[in-house]
């Protein structure tokens, strides 16, 4: 009998604290990875005899190596103090879904003045003298806010690519190797998807991304579903980059926009026939589901059904929701001439070290 060959590893980590979240074997000290793929977890004796002459080893010092973390819902596809800070670039900043503070460079390129009415749902907050302050406020409904964002200048589309990196090298170094981009309000598929698409196409992707597609205008659900499904499949693309079904809203009538300092909205009845007329079956991408190529099992993260949604169920899961913790986030812009940061010389589909 011809005895098996020993693969080689293209890549061991050695002398590590490795969390490996198997109960029976909880640590190890050393990992050998091959075609993205683990060979090997154990001790340096166990793992050391997948190294070949082209594999690269790695001391880790001691450090701790974790599995990548998964965030299931993510948007990667983005006042007198911050007029101080940032005179003449635009800020916008978000507290949830229910108000947005911009500087005077943003209500600028917004153009937002004095004249400006409140939309439906919405409040443009003024001062005594009737100028804008910054603050948007959702009363309940977000879109100010979405269409705030979309007022806002667009960078050069090589200053987008910069961005970009940087953006997913920052969420690497906080351990993030896979992300459920949920779409959003005003990201148009694909043409806003065409720098992620770019760096897939050119290996420099740094997580997996499986996106959602978010419909783009009330009463116009179904003819962007419809559009969809001709032209798109369930799962499209590869293990680092593919479509993962319709979300993270199907349609408007069915959103409460999270504003939790307003008074819970009612939903109306019909919403729930308002996709009937879509031809296809299409699945629908699970809040917070993590990715199939990141899951335990083989199970789907988005189940084939018709494009509908029950209001009771729904409305039923998000009020009796434990309430989220407050936040708020900030969006700035990096300079397009900063140089990429080095990769970590221990980074690999699914693992990070950090010390």
């Amino acid at each position: 009998m011809t005895p098996v060959a020993t693969p080689f590893a293209d890549l061991i980590l050695r002398n590590a604290l490795v969390a490996t979240l198997d109960p029976t074997r909880p640590s190890a000290s050393a990992v050998a990875v091959a075609s993205g793929k683990f060979l090997a977890v154990g001790d340096e004796s166990e793992v050391m005899r997948f190294a070949g002459a082209t594999t690269k080893v790695i001391d880790a010092g001691g450090r701790r190596l974790i599995p990548g973390l998964i965030d299931s819902h993510i948007h990667v596809i983005p006042l007198d103090e911050l007029n101080a800070v940032a005179p003449d670039t635009p800020v916008f900043i978000l507290h949830l879904y229910d108000r947005a503070l911009l500087n005077a460079a943003a209500l600028r390129a917004a153009g937002y003045t004095r004249d400006t009415p409140n939309p439906p749902g919405g409040t443009i907050a003024k001062d005594a003298g009737g100028e804008p302050t910054g603050l948007l406020l959702a009363q309940p409904n977000a879109l100010l806010l979405y269409s705030a964002l979309a007022r806002g200048p667009k960078l050069p589309y090589e200053q987008q690519v910069n961005s970009t990196r940087h953006f997913m090298r920052e969420l690497n170094r906080l351990g993030l190797t896979s992300v459920i981009d949920a779409g959003g309000g005003f990201q148009n598929y694909p043409d806003d998807y065409q720098v992620i698409d770019d760096l897939h196409k050119a290996g420099q992707l740094t997580l997996r991304i499986a996106y959602n597609l978010f419909t783009q205008k009330p009463k116009e659900e179904v003819a962007d579903f419809v559009r969809w499904t001709s032209n798109n499949r369930y799962q499209q693309g590869d293990d680092f980059y593919k479509l993962n079904g319709a979300g993270e809203m199907l349609v408007f009538s069915a959103a409460d926009f999270e504003d939790f300092r307003e008074p819970r909205p009612e939903l109306p009845v019909a919403m729930e026939n308002e996709l009937e007329a879509a031809p296809k079956r299409f699945p629908i991408a699970a809040w917070n589901a993590s990715p199939s190529w990141a899951a335990a099992s083989p199970s789907s993260t988005a189940w084939p059904t018709r494009a509908r949604i029950s209001s009771r169920v729904m409305a039923a899961r998000r009020w009796n929701a434990p309430p989220r913790s407050s936040a708020c986030w900030k969006w700035a812009s990096r300079s397009a001439s900063a140089p990429m940061p080095p990769a970590s010389p221990v980074m690999t589909p699914g693992m990070r070290c950090i010390g």
